[in-house]
């Protein structure tokens, strides 16, 4: 039975879940939403599709340790910017600057109606059923390719040990170009 215990040490909070210890932002269930069943080893690979502004991107970093490698990929150029800081704290985080799609193409990415947001599928609705892309704020270009092309050209085909995808709508699409890439991953 998965159980987590949150533990204050000094002005952090710290969670001990699935027989580690992940920094939290927060004593609240909702910052464990990526651990709830599984936590990726130390040494493992991580791909984080949609990286947003990298908070789950340096828990990862810090789970994996120096062994191991995260990969985060996102397509948002403020995002981009927050994910390279957050890459230049931890040598183990590459930043991919790429949405995820089911094919090699350049997306209309609409912006979103929450600051930072964006989607590229313009019907996508959030957890409470609003909608995420506010097509009055114009759209932006950016580049995507599959999850199958990333993973053979940025992890040489090492089988990924943790698979995290929050890009606002998009997960089909990704998961369709991610056929064989998903045949060689363990969560």
């Amino acid at each position: 039975v998965g159980f987590c215990v949150f533990v204050p040490v000094g002005r952090q909070w710290w969670a001990f879940t699935r027989g580690r210890f992940i920094r939290v932002p927060a004593a609240r269930l909702w910052v464990l939403e990526y651990f709830r069943h599984f936590v990726p080893p130390r040494g493992g690979l991580v791909f984080d599709v949609g990286g947003e502004l990298g908070r789950e991107t340096a828990q990862f970093a810090r789970l994996v340790g120096p062994q191991g490698k995260v990969l985060t990929f996102e397509c948002l150029p403020a995002h981009v910017e927050h994910l390279k800081r957050v890459a230049s704290h931890w040598p183990n985080v590459q930043v991919v600057e790429r949405a995820c799609w089911d094919h090699a193409t350049e997306l209309e990415f609409f912006s979103g109606h929450t600051p930072g947001s964006g989607t590229a599928v313009p019907t996508a609705c959030g957890q409470t059923g609003q909608e995420l892309a506010d097509r009055s704020k114009g759209l932006i270009r950016v580049q995507a390719q599959t999850l199958d092309n990333l993973w053979s050209a940025h992890a040489n085909r090492r089988p990924v040990d943790f698979l995290k995808m929050d890009i606002e709508g998009a997960e089909y699409e990704a998961l369709e170009g991610a056929s064989e890439m998903l045949r060689h991953t363990r969560m």
